[in-house]
Formats: C-alpha cells, structure tokens, sequence
C-alpha cells in the first residue's frame, strides 16, 4: 500500500508499487477518477474501479459499463467533452 494523493492506492507486488511511486501521473485515473463521460455531462461522477479502459497509455474509470461503452465507441469526442467541463466540475468537488 501506499498514501499518495489523499488515497490509499494498493498494489500486486512491490515492484508496481516502485513504478508508481517513480511517475504517479502515468498511472492515476485521469480526471481525478471521476467518469469523463459524466464529466463531458457536467456531473461530477465518481468511477467505479472495476469498470475502466486503458486509452493512450492513459486510465479512465467510469459509473456504469453503458459509460464505458459510450467512450469506447468514441473516445476523442468524448474527452473533449470532458476536458472542455472538467475545470467547471472540479471546482464543484469539495476538497
């Protein structure tokens, strides 16, 4: 286990654990771990961690496998969307 960013992240091995710690950035959910399809919505929306896709060496988790789904079949719209509201959502989190 490891304490970063407010979470307790846990691992398989001591070696991911290393990885993480080397570059966070590479492996932390984008978007705080909240779904981007909900975000591109303007909700702030957390994901669930078994519900995810790996796209551009980047992690998203999302609510529900219909948002997966929906970002599957479009990724670059849907992060658009996302990214466009993201600074909007993000100062609705409480910190």
């Amino acid at each position: 286990e490891l304490s970063w960013s407010g979470a307790t992240w846990r691992f398989v091995n001591e070696g991911n654990r290393e990885a993480f710690m080397q570059d966070p950035s590479v492996y932390e959910p984008r978007f705080g771990g909240y779904d981007p399809v909900a975000i591109g919505n303007g909700l702030p929306t957390a994901g669930h961690p078994s519900v995810w896709v790996l796209y551009r060496d980047r992690l998203y988790v999302f609510h529900s496998e219909a948002n997966r789904d929906a970002f599957a079949a479009d990724p670059e719209h849907a992060l658009d969307r996302a990214e466009v509201r993201w600074p909007t959502v993000k100062a609705q989190l409480v910190p």
